[in-house]
């Protein structure tokens, strides 16, 4: 038997992949149509020198893909994979400084979350102050309901990614949006933030259709903040490439058992999701220019130039955000993905940990610097800052909770009474009239015990001849009578016969 859903679920992936093949069309036809989206103002080409009747007509020289398409300037530090620096002493350089942040990420976000557990009511009231409960409920609110009823799901998704890709293409200097190259990169970015920030959104949906457990997706407009200050950040500290981190939305799954091991499974799913796009699109910015090296006419290149330009510039997007993504992802700070692995195992935290990190030093933090001269890159100055910002508030916190507020904490109460200090004499009220207590029922008093005797004292003697003789209770066999003569027992009839004196 058909099953209903087992129908609509294909009819839907089908759907998708309809949708998804015309707009990639279209998007070719408009790429086409437009030099690239602005990329043909992006390359250069040789002049051809000017034919006249007189001069002889000269063949036009021929050119390579990559002396046409150029990096970006937002993406010209962001390295490919043949460019990155092999030196060993910039290769240690960038591993030990992996292994000394996991250590600090790990030591500060353990101290805060001790302090985050223990006293969480008191952290909670520091942001009930009215401007403070504003924020945090304007960065907790969503439009997750409108995107589960479907009424607004594409307006707003499209809209909250064209904001991203706006905020983040003013991370090129020099930018306007208004020109067909800002207009390029501002798409670039959208798209790369999108695709990013959906893919691990839909790998966890997935995996929580696997487990039966209820998934939503929404999305939070108010996190749009957070892209404008790391853009302006980026700019007055003039970081390169600068920060591209964002969350346009997320997906909410209930979990009803294994909260903890599942939430890690999740984030491991996001983590591999983000890391393989970004290499993917990585490796194909690597086969452009590894396929621009043939030479080819000018015209040729007039028309493959613009193309092979938008395709570089996707593919280092994709890596740029992907990898920056996933480091402050990775950062054991609140809800991130680091912040749910390191709290249910430090080790793997850390496993996972210096991998990314590396990845990110080595590639857009520190790509050509050994040692020492790494300190003098901007982009380390600046991460080292902020790291000895967050430790001396997390020091602050620790002194504050665990040496002073400790010391103003009120003493047990003693088992005995204290003398009370003089007080105001409080009103007197009339004197109330006494009730006799009701009277109280219990057991009646045991009688009065004779002391048990622990002397034993033998039965009286009597000599009749009325009593009995005794019966004498032993183990021992009883011995016949001896035979007595007939006239003892005639005797002793006669005594029983004759009346008593």
């Amino acid at each position: 038997m058909l099953n209903p859903f087992k129908i609509f679920n294909r009819l839907a992936w089908l759907a998708m992949l309809l949708f998804g093949g015309g707009t990639a069309a279209i998007v070719t036809v408009v790429v086409l149509a437009t030099d690239g989206l602005g990329s043909g103002d992006l390359i250069s080409l040789p002049t051809q020198p000017a034919n006249t009747t007189a001069a002889p007509i000269t063949p036009a020289p021929d050119v390579t893909l990559n002396e046409v398409v150029q990096k970006r300037p937002l993406l010209e530090n962001v390295p490919l994979p043949s460019e990155l620096s092999t030196e060993p002493s910039v290769v240690a350089t960038n591993f030990g400084l992996a292994v000394l942040l996991a250590i600090v990420f790990g030591i500060i976000s353990t101290t805060l979350n001790d302090l985050l557990r223990d006293e969480e009511e008191t952290i909670r009231g520091w942001f009930r102050i009215p401007i403070l409960r504003e924020l945090t409920g304007l960065f907790k609110w969503a439009v997750g309901q409108n995107v589960q009823r479907g009424c607004l799901t594409l307006p707003i998704i499209v809209m909250i990614f064209a904001l991203y890709g706006i905020i983040f293409a003013f991370l090129e200097d020099g930018m306007n949006i208004f020109t067909p190259e800002g207009t390029q990169l501002a798409i670039v970015m959208a798209m790369s933030v999108g695709l990013i920030s959906l893919s691990g959104d839909v790998a966890q949906r997935q995996v929580a259709r696997f487990w039966r457990n209820t998934a939503r997706f929404g999305i939070y407009p108010a996190n749009l903040l957070i892209a404008v200050v790391t853009t302006v950040f980026s700019r007055i500290f003039n970081l390169s490439p600068g920060i591209a981190f964002g969350t346009p939305g997320g997906a909410d799954i209930e979990m009803d058992q294994q909260t903890r091991f599942r939430e890690v499974v999740l984030a491991f799913t996001t983590l591999i999701v983000m890391v393989v796009l970004g290499g993917l699109g990585w490796a194909a910015a690597a086969g452009i220019r590894a396929a621009g090296d043939r030479t080819m006419s000018i015209s040729q290149a007039e028309f493959a130039g613009p193309l092979a330009q938008l395709g570089l510039t996707i593919g280092l997007a994709l890596f740029f955000v992907a990898v920056e993504t996933s480091f402050f992802e990775m950062v054991p700070m609140g809800s991130t993905m680091g912040g749910k692995i390191i709290r249910w195992n430090p080790i793997i935290w850390g496993l996972a940990f210096i991998p990314v990190m590396f990845i990110f030093a080595h590639s857009l933090l520190n790509p050509d610097n050994d040692y020492l001269q790494a300190f003098e890159q901007t982009n380390v100055q600046v991460l080292t800052i902020m790291i000895a910002i967050l430790a001396v508030i997390t020091a602050v916190l620790w002194f504050y909770f665990k040496v002073l507020h400790r010391d103003s904490e009120p003493a047990p109460r003693p088992a005995y009474p204290q003398q009370q200090s003089p007080q105001a004499p409080r009103q007197q009220r009339p004197p109330q009239p006494q009730v006799p207590p009701p009277p109280v029922y219990g057991p009646p008093p045991a009688r009065e015990s004779r002391p048990a005797q622990n002397t034993y004292v033998p039965p009286p003697i009597i000599i009749s001849d009325n009593v009995p003789p005794p019966i004498v209770i032993s183990d021992e066999p009883k011995k016949p009578d001896p035979p007595k003569d007939d006239d003892e027992t005639q005797s002793g009839q006669e005594r029983r016969r004759r009346p008593p004196a």
